[in-house]
């Protein structure tokens, strides 16, 4: 940001940790994800998360604003939508 203040602190992964996060993926898909969740199912839950984003559209358009330092109409009327 323009101030050069922190905004957090968010730990960093390697390759070990994006290898371990795309074998649990891919496991999930191969089994209970993939092979036995209906499509109904799969697609409640997708609902469910776009509500909870957008519960919290104006916290999510404050933090996005505050990394990228676009005007906050910008971010929460453009940006969140997409």
């Amino acid at each position: 940001p323009a101030t050069e203040e922190t905004l957090a602190m968010v730990a960093e992964g390697d390759k070990a940790d994006v290898e371990k996060a795309v074998s649990k993926a891919r496991k999930a898909f191969e089994t209970e994800w993939g092979n036995e969740a209906s499509p109904a199912f799969r697609a409640k839950c997708m609902n469910k998360l776009a509500a909870i984003l957008e519960e919290h559209k104006d916290e999510m358009a404050t933090i996005e604003t505050l990394d990228n330092g676009k005007p906050y109409a910008e971010t929460s009327n453009a940006d969140l939508p997409l």
